[in-house]
């Protein structure tokens, strides 16, 4: 929840909260980006587990084991970047919802894009199977 202040200022409106009369108490309702990401990335993951056969092959880019590396991979990106973009509420339909569809502040992902176009291994012709000791490495 937030104060009157804080939501006076937020791009998305919301709604405010009720106390158990049903009267206004002087707070506002949000949930921050990052809760509905692990959401939806947790209902894909559960998704991948409805009946379907799988391959075990894990080169098959739609092998179980690879789809659950990238949930994951998401999941953790999600958890790591963690969007504080407020999602408001409305009452709709006889109830309050949630709003998804906000606006956020966002990095420039044409320019990240860019930039890692730039750095393309496999635009090099780098051969994924072909190992060299690493310089770095302490062995």
């Amino acid at each position: 929840m937030i104060n009157r202040d804080q939501a006076s200022r937020l791009v998305n409106k919301t709604v405010p909260v009720p106390d158990k009369d049903g009267k206004y108490d002087g707070t506002y309702v949000i949930m921050l980006g990052v809760f509905h990401q692990l959401h939806c990335v947790n209902l894909l993951r559960k998704s991948l587990y409805r009946d379907r056969p799988w391959t075990t092959d894990a080169d098959d880019p739609m092998s179980l084991v690879h789809l659950e590396h990238c949930i994951d991979a998401l999941r953790q990106a999600v958890m790591c970047s963690v969007d504080i973009t407020p999602h408001p509420w409305v009452w709709e339909d006889g109830q309050n919802r949630e709003v998804a569809t906000v606006v956020h502040t966002c990095r420039n992902f044409d320019a990240i894009r860019e930039w890692a176009r730039g750095r393309d291994v496999f635009e090099r012709g780098w051969n994924k199977s072909i190992h060299v000791p690493d310089p770095l490495s302490r062995q």
